[in-house]
């Protein structure tokens, strides 16, 4: 539910939230001790979050 939360805001193009809900869902398979269940969707969610780092970097806003 968190990754198709995230999903749904990068589709209303609200990239902050997006990643917030990324961040969530990342945490949440990491404490269920799942990963490899959810591998593809670990890596785009993370691939998605560095992306909005480097975005962030050359705006000049520092990350959350």
């Amino acid at each position: 539910m968190l990754y198709q939360t995230a999903f749904l805001y990068g589709k209303l193009q609200q990239p902050e939230q997006e990643a917030v809900y990324y961040e969530k869902f990342i945490k949440a398979v990491e404490q269920a001790g799942k990963p490899k269940k959810y591998t593809n969707m670990l890596q785009d969610a993370e691939s998605y979050i560095k992306e909005l780092n480097v975005e962030r970097f050359f705006q000049g806003k520092t990350n959350k």
